[in-house]
């Protein structure tokens, strides 16, 4: 589930909205207590139990791309300037790893968005494609010290966006990328959890040409664990379609999707865990051994594809894991 806190609160109602941690320290609360680091971990304890006890297993949060200090032209969507914690790297790097850690031990995944960071983005990918001309280098000075900060020392997923990296990869967004996702993310900076892709049904990807489920193949193909699309039926079946013919025809690297099935059943035990230490009701039901099947079985699609969360939320899940992610 997308939720934040302040503008991007997306079980809220049922639960209670509460505040973006950009808002959070710097609010009267962090003086009165004296410390920040306890200020963001209670905050985050008491968001991992409410998405818990609803069943939910992985929060799309934080949001540890630079707090940008001119707002985007046309910007309808991003709006970095309201949900990016800090304009300091360090601030961010300390915040989201806090709040990382005390979301993980309570058993609820954390989600480091939006890879390769989007303060230096021109345009708004909700929309349109944009490209990042950013050199590796000075993106690694500023925009990706929160990330590998967090990574160093937490479990947290990272969520691939859509802009087009040049430097990297100057006809593929990131999100599509063989050489963001494995080049970079996975051999450069050694990252073993998750991937997740930002929302097909934006603008950037929606109107690339083949669409949604193209681009989830190749998703799949350059080594992301789930992608996330927020729509319902119409949009989202015709994708899984698309996907599970080019699985059939030999169009998906079936290592790559064994390696995928890996972590996301790691993902899963490792919320279990937390869960078990922490007495948490709606625990996921563990990952089941393949004993020596196929890690995907033929006439089935991969279940990497992220559904909608339901609007109305009536009862807890216990039966949900990470991989169970299409209904």
């Amino acid at each position: 589930v997308d939720q934040e806190g302040g503008l991007v609160s997306r079980l809220s109602p049922p639960l209670p909205k509460p505040f973006s941690l950009q808002n959070l320290i710097g609010s009267p609360a962090i003086g009165l207590s004296g410390s920040r680091d306890t200020t963001v971990q209670s905050f985050a304890i008491a968001k991992a139990k409410a998405l818990a006890d609803l069943g939910v297993t992985i929060n799309f949060a934080p949001v540890v791309d630079l707090r940008p200090y001119r707002r985007l032209k046309r910007d309808r969507y991003t709006v970095l300037r309201r949900r990016a914690i800090s304009s300091s790297a360090d601030t961010i790097g300390e915040v989201a790893t806090d709040y990382c850690a005390a979301l993980i031990s309570n058993g609820v995944l954390c989600t480091l968005k939006h890879f390769p960071g989007l303060a230096q983005v021109p345009a708004d990918t909700h929309l349109r494609g944009a490209k990042l001309t950013t050199k590796p280098d000075a993106l690694a000075k500023a925009d990706w010290r929160p990330f590998r900060q967090v990574l160093s020392q937490t479990d947290a997923a990272i969520m691939v966006g859509h802009p087009v990296l040049t430097a990297v990869d100057p006809k593929h967004p990131v999100s599509t990328s063989k050489a963001a996702i494995t080049d970079v993310l996975r051999n450069d900076w050694g990252i073993e959890g998750l991937v997740i892709t930002d929302d097909y049904y934006m603008g950037a990807i929606r109107k690339r040409r083949g669409g949604m489920g193209k681009a989830a193949i190749d998703a799949l193909n350059a080594g992301a664990d789930s992608v996330l699309i927020s729509r319902d039926a119409s949009e989202l079946y015709p994708v899984i379609y698309d996907v599970l013919k080019a699985y059939q025809s030999g169009k998906i690297d079936k290592e790559i999707l064994a390696n995928s099935r890996a972590r996301l059943n790691k993902a899963t035990e490792l919320v279990i865990d937390a869960r078990t230490t922490a007495l948490i009701p709606g625990t996921p039901s563990p990952p089941q051994p393949t004993h020596g099947q196929p890690s995907i079985p033929s006439t089935a699609a991969p279940t990497n594809i992220v559904a909608p969360a339901p609007r109305e939320v009536t009862r807890s899940r216990p039966d949900i894991n990470l991989r169970q992610t299409v209904e």
